[in-house]
């Protein structure tokens, strides 16, 4: 189950990340970086910090503050973060 998960993480990553490169927001240089990232970020959560995920629950915490706990301010996820970043901007453009 958890790695029929990644796959679709992985899948829609890349699909985000495709869209970004056509909006010139991610250079297509830096993708499969962004992925391999993504990739050891993902790896690290399930290893280290999985309770943290597994017991997140929306309405009473927030997703951009667990995404900065545990990916903001670490080089290994720096071009990672920045997509993210980008994410957590645009929805809460989108929030009325």
């Amino acid at each position: 189950m958890m790695l029929e998960s990644q796959d679709k993480n992985k899948t829609r990553l890349k699909s985000i990340l495709c869209l970004l490169v056509q909006c010139t927001r991610v250079a297509e240089s830096e993708v499969d970086e962004i992925l391999h990232q993504h990739s050891e970020y993902a790896a690290s959560m399930i290893d280290k910090k999985q309770d943290r995920f597994v017991n997140f629950v929306p309405v009473k915490s927030r997703v951009d503050i667990l995404r900065h706990k545990t990916m903001a301010g670490k080089d290994m996820y720096s071009k990672l973060w920045n997509v993210v970043r980008m994410l957590l901007v645009l929805s809460h453009g989108q929030a009325r």
